[in-house]
């Protein structure tokens, strides 16, 4: 089998992969598990930890450097509470497709504030 090396447009996105790449020494599959066990501290405090359920989506852990950004920490709380039901079950199918092989995912958010 011929496998292609992945192509980043960005050093960060290089060194996420560089990082999970270490984290197969651990296990097979990298983990949630061997990933928290080994924390990278560039990583680790822009990290966010989503539990999806058959209809909610709860915060399970919110990096500090997300706290200190949003300037309030939603571990524990639902996620997407401001969302109609449609929008939550659109992103719920999207992730549940990405989580099915291991990976890492880069998101650029736009969000609009509640006073426009």
């Amino acid at each position: 089998m011929n496998v292609t090396a992945p192509s980043f447009e960005t050093k960060e996105c290089r060194g996420f992969y560089a990082h999970w790449q270490s984290l197969l020494k651990i296990n097979l599959v990298p983990t949630s598990e061997s990933f928290l066990d080994s924390p990278h501290p560039f990583y680790a405090p822009s990290l966010y930890i989503l539990e999806f359920s058959e209809s909610d989506v709860f915060i399970r852990l919110m990096g500090t450097a997300l706290v200190d950004r949003w300037k309030i920490d939603r571990t524990g709380q639902r996620f997407l509470t401001t969302q109609d039901s449609e929008t939550k079950k659109i992103f719920v199918i999207n992730r549940s497709h990405m989580v099915i092989k291991p990976c890492g995912l880069r998101a650029t958010n736009h969000f609009r504030l509640s006073a426009g």
